[in-house]
C-alpha cells in the first residue's frame, strides 16, 4: 500500500513538475515549513549556477549568506506564518539575489547582476502544512526597455541631441516586444498600445488609443485604478508605480485574463506619462490549479482509504496524516503537523522494544520500502495497543528523498480470530481440553526430546467403564455433562507441566512430562481413585464411573506417535478386559498384550480392506430333505482377501471386527452385495433364498435396519428372496431390538433363522417370543449324534419342539450320508454341511447347482 502512495506521489509530482516548473521563464522556488528548498528549477539553476541536489534541504541565507537579514527573508516569514504575499521590485528593493545571466550571454569581463521582480507568497492547501512559493522575474529587458524609451523620449524632444531616435526606431522596438506594453497619460487615456497587447486583450491599437485604459480593466478593478492614480498624483505616494504584482485584465470579449503588470511613471514636457508592461500568466495559473487540484485529490483519496497514512519531510516530521490514521494513534493531523514521527507513532516490537526511529533510519538509509515487522504493536495517544501491519516507504524527488509514507492498518480483531481459530483447532469444544490432534503433537515432541536429553516421560490413556450406560440411560446431554465433571476432577490432580487431553468420546489421555514409569504409576493411581470414588448424578440418579488405564514409558528408544499411543490403547483395553477400574502397565515381553495388539491391527487392515474392495462372498446349499420343500436356500459367507490376494477365514478377523466397533459396516457391504448379485445368482436356482448373517450389533441399530429397507428398493429383490441369519446368543442378549429389528423386516416379507440353536442355556425360554422361520440346530450336536446319544436326543428334541412351534428346520454341519439318513429319518426340513456341498465362491456358484 505505501510503496504504492509513494509511486503516485512521485509520479504526480514528475509529471506536474516537468511541466509546470521546467518549462516556465522564472525562477521558483518552493519552500517547506521550516523554510527549507523543495524545489529548485532549472532557471535558478542556470542564473545561480548552484544545482538542485545542492539547493535541496538548504534555506535561503544557506546558499546566499548576504541574504540572512534581507527583505527577502522576512517575507519568507511572513508568507509562512502569517499568510502574507510580498512583492519586492528593484526599484525600492535592490536586486533581492545575486543572480546573474547564463554563461551564453555574458559579454566582457564586467557581469551585471540580473534587474529582478520577486514575489512571495504563502502556498497551501486544507489539511496540509503551509509552504512557501518564491517566483523570480527577470526585469533587465523590462528596465533596459523602459530605460531607452526615456532616453529616446528625451532625445526627440531635443532636436540638437546627437543621439536623436527616430519616431520610426521606437515604433520598431515597441512592436517588437513580447510584453504588452501600454501607456497612457494623466487622465488615463491611452497613448501606447503595442501589438503584444493586441494580441493579450483582443482590441487593435485604434480602438484603444485615446480611450480610457479601464476598458481593459475589469470593473471592480477600474475605480481602484482610478484611485490609485490620482492619489499618485496628489501626494506622490506610489501605492502601484514600480511594483509588479498579478492583476486581472478584460479582454475586448469581455473574459478575463490573469497578468503579471510592473507600472512606471515618466514625465515628458512636464506631464505625466504612465508606462504598463504587462505579461499573461494564463498558462502558469492552470500549471498552479492542476497543482492544488491533484492535490486536493490525493489528500481526498488519503482520506477514504481504509488504511492508515502518515506523510513526513525529510527530517521525520508530521505533515499529514488521514482519518484512519488519527483513529489508530489517537491524535489530530491539525496538531501533529511539525511533531515528529517518533512522538506520534510509537510502535514497538515483540519484546516491547520503540522501534520507530530505527524504521524510519533504515527507510531513508536504504531508500527502500520498509515492511512492519509481524507481532508490531501500536501504542496510541489514549494509551490503547493495537497489532498493526504496513510499510514506510520514501517519497522521492528527482532521485531525493524528500520525505517518507507510512501506510499502515489494524490487524488486531484478526489476529485474535486467528488465535480463536488456532485454539478451536487444538481444543475439545465439550471439555475445553487440548484435543486429539494437539496432544499426537506434544506427544511427538515429547518423543523428540527424551531422544535428545534422555529423559523419561509417561503416556496414561484412560476410558471411562461406564460412560456408555450412562448415555443410554439419561441421554447425550447427560453423557456431555459427565465428561465435563470428570475432566474437572482430573485437573485437579495432574501437574501444571502435565498434558491432559480428550481423544475421543470417553477417551483421554495424560502426557507426564520429565516422569518414571514408577512415578507415573502413582499418579495413574491417583486419578483412577478419584474417578473410582466419584459419583455421578443426574436427575435423581446416581451412577459410579470407573476407569481403566494403560501406561506406557516413553524413552529415547520409543519409535513413534503412532506405536506409543497403540501400544497405551492396547494396555487400556486389556486393563479394560481384565477386570475394568484398573491400571495395565505396556511392557514390549507381554504375550497377552502382544495378542491384543494383533488384533488392534486389524482395524486398519479390515478398513483398508473395505476401501479397496477386498471383501468377497463365498455361498453354500442348504438343501431340503423332504419332498414337500420346494424351496432352494443358499447361505453367504464373508471372506477377506489380504494384501498378498490370499484369502483370510472370518474367525481372525471378525473378532477384530467385533472388538473394535466394525461389524456394521462390514454387514452394510454383504447386504448390499448379496442384493446386488441376487438377479444374477437367482437365474441359476429358481426359488432361491439367500441367506445372510448379520451380527447383534447390526440388530440392535436402527439406521442399518433403514439401510437394509432401502437397498430392497434400491435394486429391485422381493424380501421374501431373503432370509436374515441371526445367533441365539445375540438375539436373546438383545431382546427387545432383535423382535422390532424382525417384526419389521418380516412384515415387507424377509424370512429370519435363529442361528446355533442349542448353544445357549436358556433357548427354550426365549424360542417362544421370537417370530422366526427357521431354526438352525447347532452342528456341535449335529457332528457327533451317531456316536453320543445325548446329542442326538438334543438334535431330535429341538426338530420335534420346532415342529411343534410351526418352525422349519435346518442341520448344520452335515458331513456324511449316515448323519444325512439320520436326519432325515428324524423329518429335519433342511441340511447344510461339508458332505453336502462345500463353501465355493459365489461366483462358482455353477459347480456345486
Amino acid at each position: 500500500m505505501a510503496s504504492n502512495l509513494a509511486q503516485k506521489w512521485d509520479s504526480t509530482l514528475k509529471n506536474l513538475a516537468t511541466v509546470a516548473i521546467e518549462t516556465c521563464h522564472t525562477g521558483i522556488i518552493v519552500l517547506n515549513g521550516e523554510a527549507r528548498i523543495v524545489i529548485w528549477n532549472a532557471w535558478m539553476i542556470r542564473h545561480s549556477g548552484i544545482e538542485a541536489d545542492t539547493a535541496y534541504g538548504q534555506r535561503i541565507d544557506d546558499l546566499f549568506p548576504e541574504l540572512a537579514h534581507s527583505r527577502i527573508t522576512q517575507s519568507v516569514k511572513m508568507a509562512l506564518f502569517q499568510g502574507m504575499s510580498s512583492l519586492l521590485s528593484q526599484s525600492l528593493h535592490g536586486a533581492p539575489f545575486p543572480l546573474y545571466p547564463p554563461k551564453k550571454y555574458q559579454f566582457g569581463d564586467e557581469i551585471q547582476r540580473l534587474q529582478q521582480m520577486v514575489t512571495v507568497n504563502p502556498l497551501s492547501a486544507p489539511e496540509s502544512a503551509r509552504h512557501c512559493l518564491i517566483q523570480i522575474t527577470d526585469m533587465t529587458h523590462v528596465v533596459k526597455r523602459e530605460h531607452l524609451l526615456r532616453t529616446t523620449a528625451r532625445q526627440m524632444w531635443n532636436p540638437a541631441s546627437e543621439y536623436h531616435i527616430s519616431e520610426i526606431y521606437l515604433r520598431a522596438i515597441l512592436d517588437n516586444a513580447l510584453d504588452a506594453v501600454v501607456t497612457t497619460n494623466a487622465q488615463g487615456f491611452v497613448e501606447v498600445f503595442n501589438p503584444a497587447a493586441e494580441k493579450i486583450f483582443g482590441f487593435n491599437a485604434n480602438e484603444m488609443l485615446g480611450n480610457n485604459v479601464n476598458l481593459i480593466i475589469p470593473n471592480e478593478g477600474a475605480c481602484h485604478h482610478d484611485i490609485y492614480i490620482q492619489r499618485y498624483l496628489e501626494t506622490g505616494q506610489a501605492h502601484i508605480i514600480g511594483l509588479c504584482r498579478e492583476v486581472l485584465g478584460k479582454r475586448k470579449d469581455n473574459s478575463l485574463v490573469p497578468l503579471e503588470l510592473s507600472v512606471s511613471e515618466m514625465r515628458l514636457n512636464g506631464k505625466y506619462v504612465f508606462i504598463g508592461i504587462m505579461r499573461d500568466i494564463t498558462h502558469r495559473k492552470q500549471i498552479e490549479e492542476a497543482l492544488v487540484r491533484e492535490k486536493e485529490r490525493a489528500l481526498v483519496t488519503l482520506g477514504s482509504i481504509g488504511d492508515a497514512v502518515v506523510t513526513t519531510d525529510a527530517e521525520g516530521m508530521v505533515q499529514y496524516m488521514n482519518p484512519v490514521a488519527e483513529q489508530l494513534t489517537g491524535w489530530e493531523n491539525q496538531i501533529t503537523q511539525g511533531v515528529p514521527l517518533t512522538t506520534v507513532f510509537q510502535v514497538y516490537d515483540i519484546n516491547g522494544k520503540s522501534i520507530c526511529a530505527t524504521l524510519y533510519n533504515q527507510c531513508l538509509q536504504e531508500g527502500k520500502t520498509v515492511i512492519l515487522v509481524e507481532n508490531m504493536r501500536l501504542l496510541n495517544r489514549n494509551s490503547q495497543t493495537f497489532y498493526i501491519e504496513g510499510t514506510l516507504a520514501p517519497i522521492r524527488h528527482y532521485q531525493h528523498i524528500i520525505g517518507t509514507v507510512i501506510a499502515f492498518h489494524d490487524v488486531s480483531q484478526a489476529r485474535q480470530m486467528a488465535y480463536q481459530l488456532n485454539y478451536q483447532a487444538t481444543h475439545d469444544a465439550l471439555t475445553d481440553l487440548v484435543n486429539r490432534t494437539e496432544f499426537e503433537r506434544r506427544l511427538n515432541q515429547a518423543i523428540s526430546d527424551s531422544r535428545y536429553d534422555k529423559r523419561h516421560h509417561v503416556l496414561c490413556y484412560m476410558d471411562l467403564d461406564q460412560f456408555k450406560v450412562v448415555n443410554d440411560t439419561c441421554g447425550h446431554t447427560a453423557g456431555d455433562e459427565l465428561l465435563r465433571q470428570v475432566t474437572a476432577l482430573l485437573k485437579t490432580k495432574i501437574r501444571d507441566t502435565d498434558t491432559l487431553a480428550r481423544l475421543g468420546g470417553d477417551e483421554f489421555g495424560v502426557l507426564l512430562k520429565g516422569c518414571n514409569l514408577d512415578n507415573g504409576h502413582v499418579i495413574a493411581e491417583t486419578l483412577r481413585k478419584v474417578i473410582g470414588d466419584f459419583r455421578f448424578v443426574w436427575e435423581g440418579k446416581t451412577f459410579s464411573i470407573g476407569v481403566s488405564i494403560g501406561l506406557i514409558a516413553i524413552t529415547s528408544e520409543s519409535l513413534s506417535v503412532s506405536t506409543v499411543l497403540s501400544a497405551a490403547d492396547t494396555a487400556c483395553y486389556a486393563a479394560k478386559d481384565t477386570g475394568r477400574n484398573r491400571i495395565w502397565v505396556y511392557q514390549h515381553d507381554d504375550a497377552e498384550l502382544s495378542q491384543r495388539h494383533g488384533q488392534m491391527q486389524w482395524d486398519s487392515r479390515i478398513t483398508q480392506a473395505i476401501e479397496e474392495n477386498r471383501f468377497l462372498l463365498h455361498c453354500q446349499p442348504i438343501v431340503p430333505l423332504l419332498i414337500t420343500s420346494s424351496i432352494f436356500h443358499l447361505e453367504l459367507f464373508l471372506r477377506m482377501l489380504d494384501e498378498n490376494g490370499a484369502i483370510v477365514p472370518p474367525m481372525a478377523f471378525i473378532p477384530a471386527a467385533e472388538r473394535y466397533n466394525m461389524m456394521v459396516t462390514i454387514d452394510r457391504w454383504v447386504v448390499e452385495k448379496a442384493l446386488d448379485s441376487y438377479e444374477s445368482v437367482s437365474a441359476l436356482q429358481p426359488n432361491l433364498v439367500m441367506n445372510i448373517n448379520l451380527s447383534s450389533v447390526s440388530i440392535g441399530d436402527e439406521y442399518f435396519l433403514k439401510f437394509v429397507q432401502e437397498q430392497f428398493l434400491r435394486f429391485n429383490v422381493n424380501p421374501a428372496a431373503v432370509c436374515f441369519e441371526i445367533t441365539e446368543t445375540a438375539a436373546i442378549a438383545h431382546l427387545n431390538k432383535a423382535l422390532f429389528f424382525i417384526k419389521t423386516l418380516k412384515a415387507i416379507g424377509c424370512h429370519f433363522a435363529l442361528d446355533d440353536f442349542g448353544s445357549g442355556l436358556s433357548s427354550f425360554a426365549y424360542l417362544k417370543n421370537l417370530p422366526i422361520d427357521y431354526l438352525k440346530i447347532d452342528g456341535a450336536f449335529v457332528k457327533d449324534m451317531l456316536e453320543d446319544p445325548v446329542d442326538c436326543a438334543a438334535v431330535e428334541s429341538i426338530n420335534k419342539i420346532g415342529h411343534v412351534m410351526g418352525i422349519e428346520t435346518v442341520a448344520e454341519c452335515v458331513e456324511n450320508d449316515e448323519i444325512l439318513d439320520k436326519l432325515r429319518e428324524m423329518g429335519v426340513n433342511y441340511v447344510q454341511g461339508y458332505g453336502i456341498a462345500e463353501p465355493v465362491p459365489l461366483s462358482d456358484l455353477k459347480k456345486i447347482m
